[in-house]
């Protein structure tokens, strides 16, 4: 499986790829991953400047 992630984004570095471990295990997600994702989108939201756009563990179970 090809694990390799390239961003077009402008920051920290225009052009990069970052290469996944090959070691990497993914799967889907389970309703147990609902809260530690409902964390990870609000501390993106905060890193990002605006954690007002992060939804609720509730509005994910939608």
């Amino acid at each position: 499986m090809n694990t390799e992630i390239k961003t077009t984004e402008t920051s920290p570095a225009p052009g990069t790829a970052t290469t996944l471990s090959a070691g990497l295990k993914l799967r889907p997600a389970q309703w147990a991953d609902l809260k530690p994702v409902t964390q990870l989108i609000l501390d993106v939201c905060i890193a990002d400047g605006d954690p007002t756009v992060a939804v609720t563990s509730e509005e994910l179970e939608r």
